[in-house]
């Protein structure tokens, strides 16, 4: 199976920045994160570090020859980004590399699970994210915010309905043990167990 590259994921998104802003290209920029990351490497001081050690990836992520950005871009083009649209470009990479192919055989499951993060108190209260993750491999494949006063069981519906879930066992805590979300998860061709 041949993979999507990450400058193919990447070069979907749209580029906001300004025009003299652009001296690095957006899919080339975005990789260099998703490799330093995958690379163990986590903040971006230590992003900048690595990319500039990692030189001789210019041309290839289409940088001038012996040329990798910085902090500041790196910190720039990150806090300009649309992340619904990141998360779907994540998603899209994720289904086109096939999670089936990353899971050991036998039944595959997906996990489904809310969390609170902590130390995220803000006006409206802390952040609360539903995550979709990949038993096996471990693979975040779905993860998005609940909204300010939503319940974890409004969340689950919507995000069933964005996975591909035919074949697999979606696990979920008991809080979800209803007719609607079993009738959800079935309609995908999936199996639900809560526990």
């Amino acid at each position: 199976m041949m993979w999507p590259s990450l400058l193919e994921v990447f070069g979907r998104l749209a580029d906001h920045r300004r025009r003299e802003a652009q001296l690095y290209p957006l899919p080339g920029l975005l990789a260099v994160v998703f490799l330093a990351l995958v690379s163990n490497v986590n903040t971006l001081r230590q992003m900048a570090k690595w990319s500039r050690a990692k030189r001789e990836l210019s041309g290839r992520l289409g940088f001038r020859r012996g040329r990798m950005p910085g902090y500041s871009t790196l910190r720039d083009t990150l806090v300009g980004l649309d992340v619904g649209e990141l998360e779907e470009a994540l998603s899209n990479l994720m289904s086109a590399v096939g999670v089936e192919c990353l899971d050991p055989p036998g039944l595959r499951g997906v996990a489904m699970d809310g969390k609170t993060l902590r130390g995220s108190d803000g006006e409206e209260g802390p952040l609360r994210l539903l995550s979709a993750v990949a038993h096996g491999s471990k693979w975040v494949l779905a993860e998005e915010a609940i909204a300010p006063g939503a319940s974890e069981q409004s969340a689950v519906p919507e995000m069933i309905e964005k996975l591909s879930l035919e074949g697999y066992v979606v696990t979920l805590d008991a809080l979800h043990t209803n007719t609607s979300v079993a009738e959800a998860v079935t309609k995908k061709g999936a199996i639900i167990c809560c526990a």
